[in-house]
């Protein structure tokens, strides 16, 4: 009459007891030989097959502690498993934010299970974490201990920490502006503050406010704006009001090597805005073989050309472009671009 086992769940139901544990008249209890020749699904330590193996009345626990779908890494899985339908390699399954399928987060963890801490928060190594990655509340990442934002997680010298460079045309700070105040306003020279032509590509590089009448603008005005970087350069007349602005743009950065001996040309091609009445005043769009042309020697602010020099021309501003401007005072500006 042989008997029950003392275990009955899982893969020990149904399970009896052999006659070989009937000894001198007594029974004795089942051990894990009679469980495995009563099911060979039976094991001391549950594995991951949807079977409770361990007969204690719950399935495949350990496989998935955390319910995030992701089987422990340390699991022992055999076919199927509906615990673990998004799969295996789970690293954490005691977090259910961290499994394989998880997006990685600058936050001092291994988010995704893949080995690696915080990979793509800081790229370039400068101490702040990529725009594009998220830092968690209330989290300071080994990797980015300034913090985040970082717009360009490739080039170290860009960051929210760095300062910004005028007249790089890039965002250094990470502002979300580039070349922002008070690079427009003033880089080098004489302050003088000009329109903004940003949006075209353009910052001041020097400026000059000009009383009329005057052979007054400093010695290499404008050698500031020699640099490598422009490919362009915008020289502006205007009233000190602002109301009245002028200016061309130079095809060719005759700034490039500063004021040399040599003389520089380009077309014109934009000119005479009035303000004021936010009207485009036909000069020179027509004729667009005027030309200016920058020299060292003297000045002539006769149409077709002007010249600008280091050692400055006579009422520059009053004639700029060889049409008056208003007002008692004038600002003469370059602007560099690439």
């Amino acid at each position: 009459d042989p008997q029950l086992c003392n275990k009955q769940l899982g893969a020990c139901k149904g399970s009896r007891k052999p006659v070989s544990l009937c000894v001198n008249g007594k029974w004795s209890l089942c051990a894990d030989a009679q469980y495995v020749a009563w099911n060979s699904g039976y094991k001391t330590t549950e594995q991951c097959d949807n079977v409770d193996n361990d007969c204690t009345g719950m399935t495949d626990e350990g496989c998935d502690d955390d319910n995030d779908g992701y089987c422990n890494k340390n699991a022992l899985v055999v076919g199927f498993v509906p615990t673990c339908e998004m799969g295996l390699g789970d690293c954490n399954d005691d977090d259910f934010a961290l499994n394989p399928g998880a997006k990685e987060l600058c936050d001092n963890k291994d988010n995704d299970c893949d080995n690696d801490v915080d990979e793509g928060c800081d790229d370039d190594a400068d101490d702040y974490c990529d725009a594009n990655m998220t830092i968690p509340p209330g989290i300071t990442p080994n990797t980015c201990i300034y913090g985040g934002n970082d717009c360009d997680d490739n080039n170290k010298l860009k960051n929210p920490g760095a300062a910004e460079v005028c007249g790089d045309f890039i965002d250094d700070n990470c502002s979300g502006t580039t070349d922002e105040a008070p690079c427009n306003s003033y880089i080098s020279g004489v302050l003088s503050v000009g329109p903004d032509y940003r949006p075209d590509g353009f910052v001041q590089c020097a400026g000059f406010f000009d009383q009329p009448g005057g052979d007054d603008v400093p010695a290499n005005f404008g050698a500031n704006c020699a640099n490598p970087i422009y490919g362009k350069i915008r020289v502006a007349c205007a009233s000190a009001d602002l109301l009245q602005i002028r200016y061309i743009d130079i095809a060719k950065n005759v700034f490039f090597q500063g004021l040399s001996s040599s003389s520089e040309a380009g077309l014109i091609v934009n000119a005479n805005f009035d303000l004021a009445g936010n009207n485009a005043i036909s000069y020179n769009t027509v004729n667009f073989q005027w030309r200016f042309v920058q020299t060292t020697v003297g000045c002539d602010e006769t149409l077709p050309s002007l010249l600008i020099n280091n050692n400055s021309c006579g009422s520059e501003a009053a004639n700029c472009f060889g049409l008056n401007l208003g007002g008692a005072s004038r600002q003469l500006l370059i602007y560099a671009g690439k």
